[in-house]
């Protein structure tokens, strides 16, 4: 082992795999035997630890031999198999072992090995030193476990040097011994011995010596180490074995010198200031060289100089040393203050990182000689005297501004500049001084002699400001900014491309975060621009482009340049738009162009300019990849151009014409007709202000001829062909040779289409277009007044639907293929009812909702509003992704200003939803995975009749997202819905999938009604219409009695059904046997009202059969139940005698009265009423109590058992009627509070002792 290389080590880690039994692990190879027969022979007392890795899987093994304690196990295995062997082979007592691991668990065990190895240091160095054991030991610990507390102080150095120093050695002498002991143990690799040598030593003792003239009072930067510079920075520390920066290391020599110190008083100034120099340098070097590729060179321990010489922690450090009281009589204290001082350097992580990363591999590697300043006091003092004139005439300048001073001023400065050696400290402010004197007269004279002055000296100053200076950047964008200004004078393109160069250096050393990193950028694309002016390459066009993209990325749109270096970016990028015609660029363009719009207001000069740039490029898109959005983009901004240019304005013609081709553009694609109308108008307006000339006109009238027969041609309107004709006609009187072919064509359109209705069909189909005209016709019929073009967005009456159908490809087809016979009638019937397939909306109004008035003549996609119009697009829209072109929706498809439309609609409502190919209902209230029974739309009226009417249904969220995403095309057919449906509605599945309007089933209808709501009370009874299929007037404004009451009576007439009867609570004013409304016809009642005892009624051996016989006959021959004029309701019933009244129970101000009714027959009856009955038994009584008749109860049952039959329908209970007999001998029914349920008490007294009658009630 080399001798340099042991004196460096402190202690040594012999690193063996932990061999595991049967396993082929060998514990010693040959290598390792070698090593442990020589070490102590070698390494004499440096300690030895054995460290055996992959503890982990030992344990692991132990574990599989079950021991009862493996960690136990572990380490006796160790100690037996491994440890001891080892130390019997090397001979040595001293050896130490430990286990580790890397295995999570077991991490602690790295910190047992530092505390251990810090263990053997200390018993071997610190027996001889008294002091800290050697850097070896934190180091590995800073490596190995960042975190450790283990003190940095080592103990270096051989104690000849302090008994040197103590022993009164002169100044130079001790400063000797003190660099010596520093540099040792910072453990350089240094084998030509530079930081150790007499020329190292001068420069240090030069720099300590200014000491005294370091006066120096800038603010301090930020706090940092260069521990952590190195570190965070990125050089690799731990790759050169160096894992922290020793700062107390080299203060180690400091303290035994301090007495040599107490006796050099008068140099205590220069003997602080040399070790905290030596230190700082040593530990920026130390960091410089951290990574093993960085040799030690002079050219690096020059700019580590260089680093701690301009930086502002030498200038503090001086400045703190000078002012430091050497008058303190503790032992300490300088020691203290110069650690102090070493500990707390602000130089930050940038300084050390910076001048590595820019510094010239070439610049590192060189091993130049030395240059030591010798100090000149005669030439300082002339030096002085000089720069304090020059001072004196700056002064003299900037009052007076003479170009004869500053010429003075110049002459000296040169002057001075001539006396100071090239290493001189003040030779770089001399340069720059110089350089901003002939600046300002090269600003005055403009002389070339001047500014190639300034140039050569600006390149001096760059010489001494070497990567990682703080003037670097400076320095690099003066020299640049004077060749580029010597450029733009002579041309030159050698000054261009340095001046090029050195902007790309600045620029990488700029930060971007920088304040002069945007100038920066701007400076670089600027001289890039002059050559690309001059070469045209497209390299130079794209980095300008990036160079400008990242200048405008780094700028907030308030600052004042943000608009010009948008300007400048679209610039560049549309040369190169022209060069290579990249989509991307276009793209670009048109979102920087986007943006300076949004930026320039509207009232600005150039806002117009603006706006026709951006149009400009979107038209270029549109033509190159024709976008929908782009077209649409384009027709709003011409459209604000046509705000712009009002009538009058010379730019308003072209305003008109562009917005017009675009919009007649778009209607050639979608075909709405609203884009087609504001077209033509357009043209007209054109065609008024359009320039004299024949062709301007000629195309103007073209133009406008087109559209007009295309409108023909959609809407059949004999006066845009006729006008059309005309101007087509005035077109070719004015064109010229190039127009005419197209003016030509365009005429011989209009002719055809003029004569098209005149031409005679083919005798084999004379038939044919009047059948289809026929079926159309049928089919329209039934179709909803007006439906929603989905293609187009516009509103179309019956005129029009049939208009669309004969312009379609299917009119086409079925003309010119389909021949006479009923097979041909079937095809067209389909075509036909195909076409005309039609979507409804089911929902609940909510507000904005757009009416009639408000989409007419309108397209609706384009149309703007609230949540109302967003419903009716996305309705729409859904329409059109099933494939369907029609559409119809309440809101709008009818004019509710028209009273017989209106009725019409109610009435025709239940057949349009019926027809309709699908019914989509929108939940505004359902969201989410949320389930819809909740929904409001099953409490609302008119919804009852859309869901049993639709054949075909899907609901859609409130984001009109398919509810519960159900694959099948009919929520009626997915069973998980279906379920939902029954529990919102209480409809059984038969009557939701396949239900039959009309009479069947009265009382479950209208239960179903019963707990449903409408806007309008008398809507109640209207949204009923047709799922009982009745035809009744509307009269909007009557009353919901009203209403209700003509709604039952006609269903009570219809079909017989009396069940309508069985209700309680407030009465009609209507009649007196209907309710005001439809809530007592709810499932359940909250009252029971009826208590009696249950009985036998039915005893076959006590009924006459021939009286039963009779009674039934009786009954069968009155009229059924029906509506006379006059609200007179003739009811067959069986009229039970009432024989007593006797009030019960009643209280003053109750709103019930208890009574109990006897009629013969019937189970006495108590019951509950809010008004009063005459009391008394007899005939006297005004009462009746009657059980209503339904001449159908008995129609499928067969004659032989309709006796059997009746007895038994006698025998069971009833809900009863109760009326009363008024003075013109009429009925009228009393309303009881809950239902008159009866109960038969013997049947033959019923066939013996009622009567059957047909009553008229009011």
């Amino acid at each position: 082992m080399q001798q340099h290389v042991k004196d460096r080590l402190h202690a040594v880690w012999l690193c063996l795999s932990t061999p595991i039994e049967d396993s082929e692990d060998i514990l010693l190879h040959r290598s390792v035997e070698t090593f442990l027969k020589e070490h102590r022979s070698v390494l004499q007392n440096i300690p030895t630890v054995v460290v055996f890795t992959k503890y982990d899987k030992l344990l692991t093994n132990m574990e599989r031999q079950d021991k009862v304690d493996p960690d136990a196990a572990a380490k006796q295995y160790l100690q037996k198999h491994c440890f001891d062997p080892i130390a019997r082979f090397a001979g040595d007592a001293n050896l130490s072992y430990i286990a580790v691991s890397s295995s999570p668990g077991l991490a602690g065990r790295y910190e047992q090995l530092i505390v251990l190895t810090y263990k053997k240091v200390m018993e071997t160095f610190g027996s001889q030193l008294g002091t800290p054991p050697p850097s070896a030991v934190p180091l590995i610990a800073r490596r190995i476990l960042p975190h450790s507390e283990i003190a940095l102080s080592i103990a270096v150095g051989k104690r000849m040097y302090w008994t040197a120093l103590t022993s009164g050695a002169n100044f130079w002498e001790c400063f000797a011994i003190i660099h010596t002991g520093i540099v040792s143990v910072w453990n350089f690799y240094d084998p030509f011995q530079y930081l150790s040598g007499d020329k190292f030593r001068t420069l240090m003792t030069g720099l300590a010596g200014i000491v005294d003239a370091s006066t120096y009072s800038s603010s301090r930067l930020p706090r940092s180490t260069v521990t952590n510079a190195t570190v965070e920075s990125g050089i690799a520390l731990a790759a050169s074995g160096r894992a922290v920066r020793p700062f107390k290391v080299g203060l180690v020599p400091v303290q035994p010198a301090h007495n040599a110190y107490q006796q050099l008083l008068t140099l205590r100034h220069k003997f602080m200031a040399y070790v905290v120099d030596l230190v700082n340098v040593l530990e920026i070097l130390f960091a410089l060289t951290a990574d093993n590729s960085t040799k030690l060179t002079r050219g690096v321990i020059s700019l580590a100089f260089n680093v701690y010489y301009q930086s502002e922690m030498r200038r503090e450090s001086h400045s703190q040393i000078e002012n430091f009281n050497y008058k303190i009589l503790a032992r300490n204290a300088v020691l203290e203050k110069i650690l102090s001082l070493v500990t707390t350097s602000p130089i930050t992580k940038d300084d050390i990182s910076k001048a590595l990363e820019s510094a010239p591999r070439e610049y590192l590697e060189r091993d130049e000689e030395w240059y030591v300043d010798d100090v000149n006091p005669e030439r300082e003092k002339r030096l002085a005297s000089l720069t304090d004139l020059v001072d004196d005439l700056n002064v003299q300048f900037r009052k007076e501004g003479s170009i004869g001073v500053l010429t003075d001023a110049i002459a000296l400065q040169h002057a001075i500049l001539d006396l100071m050696p090239r290493w001189h400290r003040g030779r770089l402010a001399s340069l720059v001084r110089l350089t901003d004197f002939l600046g300002e007269r090269f600003r005055m004279v403009g002389s070339t002699e001047d500014l190639t002055q300034i140039i050569t000296l600006r390149s001096a100053v760059l010489e001494l400001t070497p990567p990682g200076h703080q003037l670097r950047i400076a320095s690099l964008v003066h020299l640049a900014n004077s060749l580029h200004e010597r450029f733009k004078r002579e041309g030159g393109t050698e000054d261009l491309t340095k001046a090029i160069t050195l902007r790309r250096a600045a620029l990488e050393l700029t930060p971007a975060g920088h304040q002069r990193y945007i100038v920066s950028l701007v400076d670089l694309a600027d001289s890039l621009h002059e050559r690309c002016k001059r070469e045209g390459g497209i390299k130079d066009l794209s980095e300008i482009i990036t160079l400008r993209r990242t200048a405008l990325r780094h700028t907030l749109p308030e600052h004042p340049n943000y608009p010009a270096f948008l300007v400048d970016l679209i610039h560049h990028l549309e040369k190169r738009l022209k060069i290579d015609g990249g989509i991307e660029d276009l793209s670009e363009i048109i979102s920087l162009r986007r943006t300076a719009l949004q930026l320039t207001p509207l009232l600005h000069p150039d806002y117009h300019a603006s706006l026709l740039s951006l149009l400009d490029h979107l038209d270029e898109r549109f033509d190159r990849e024709g976008r929908t959005e782009d077209l649409t983009e384009i027709i709003t901004l011409r459209r604000t151009v046509l705000k712009l240019t009002p009538p009058g304005h010379q730019g308003r013609f072209a305003s008109l014409d562009n917005l017009s081709n675009r919009l007649y553009e778009r209607f050639r694609r979608a075909g709405a007709l609203a884009d087609l109308e504001e077209t033509i108008i357009l043209r007209r307006d054109a065609l008024q202000c359009a320039p004299p000339t024949p062709s301007d006109r000629c195309i103007s009238l073209l133009h406008l001829a087109n559209c007009l027969c295309a409108k023909y041609s959609r809407l059949s309107v004999e006066a845009a062909l006729t006008e059309a004709v005309t101007h087509v006609c005035a077109a070719l009187r004015l064109c010229p040779p190039e127009h005419y072919v197209s003016c030509r064509n365009c005429l011989a359109k209009c002719v055809e289409l003029k004569t098209r209705k005149w031409r005679v069909p083919a005798p084999t189909s004379s038939n044919v277009e009047k059948v289809v005209r026929n079926i159309i016709a049928e089919t329209t019929k039934t179709l909803p007044l007006r439906l929603l073009n989905t293609r187009t967005g516009v509103l179309c009456n019956r005129d029009a639907q049939l208009s669309y159908f004969e312009s379609s490809a299917e009119y086409d087809e079925l003309l010119s293929s389909v021949r006479d016979g009923p097979e041909s009638e079937e095809l067209i019937r389909k075509t036909v009812f195909k076409f005309f397939r039609y979507t409804i909306l089911s929902h609940r109004w909510g507000s904005g909702e757009p009416l009639l008035r408000d989409i007419e003549r309108k397209n609706i996609y384009t149309l703007e509003g609230g949540e109302g119009v967003a419903k009716l697009q996305n309705f729409c829209m859904i329409t059109l992704q099933h494939d369907y072109a029609w559409a119809w929706s309440d809101t709008c498809c009818i004019d509710k200003d028209s009273s017989p439309e209106s009725q019409e609609a109610i009435v025709s409502m239940f057949c349009w939803y019926r027809n309709s190919a699908l019914t989509i209902v929108h939940l505004s209230d359902v969201y989410g995975t949320q389930s819809f029974t909740d929904s409001v739309w099953f409490s609302r009226g008119w919804t009852l009749q859309e869901l049993l009417a639709s054949p075909r249904i899907l609901f859609f969220r409130q984001d009109w997202s398919l509810y519960v995403n159900s694959t099948l095309p009919n929520h009626k057919e997915d069973s998980a819905v279906l379920t939902e449906l029954r529990e919102a509605t209480g409809i059984g599945e038969s009557h939701l999938k396949n239900f039959s309007p009309g009479m069947g089933d009265v009382r479950s209808r209208l239960q179903w009604a019963s707990a449903r709501s409408t806007t309008r009370p008398e809507d109640a009874a209207y949204s009923l219409f047709g799922i009982f299929q009745v035809h009744l007037p509307i009269f909007y404004g009557e009353t919901i009695e009203n209403a209700l009451g003509r709604l039952l009576a006609e269903i009570i007439s219809q079909s017989g059904d009396t069940s309508v009867l069985d209700w309680a609570g407030k009465e009609s004013s209507f009649h007196s046997c209907l309710p005001a409304d439809l809530k007592p016809y709810t499932l359940y009642q909250a009252v029971s009202c009826l208590q009696s005892t249950p009985s036998d009624p039915i005893n076959g051996n006590d009924i006459d059969p021939e009286k039963a016989r009779q009674m039934y006959n009786a009954l069968a021959q009155l009229p059924s139940p029906r509506f006379l004029t006059g609200r007179r309701l003739v009811l067959p019933c069986i009229v039970h005698r009432i024989t007593r009244v006797q009030l019960l129970e009643s209280s003053p101000g109750a709103l019930h009265h208890y009574y109990e009714i006897v009629a013969p027959g019937l189970v006495p009856l108590k019951l509950a009423l809010s008004s009063h009955l005459q009391e008394g038994p007899g005939k006297a009584l005004p009462y009746a109590l009657i059980r209503p008749w339904n001449p159908k109860l008995f129609d499928l049952v067969p004659h032989g058992n309709i006796l059997r039959s009746f007895l038994k329908w006698l025998g069971q209970p009833f809900n009863a009627l109760l009326l009363m007999r008024t003075l013109r001998n009429e009925y009228k029914r009393i309303a009881p509070d809950c239902l008159i349920s009866a109960r038969v008490e013997n049947v033959a007294s019923i066939v013996a002792n009622t009567k059957c009658r047909a009553l008229e009630i009011v």
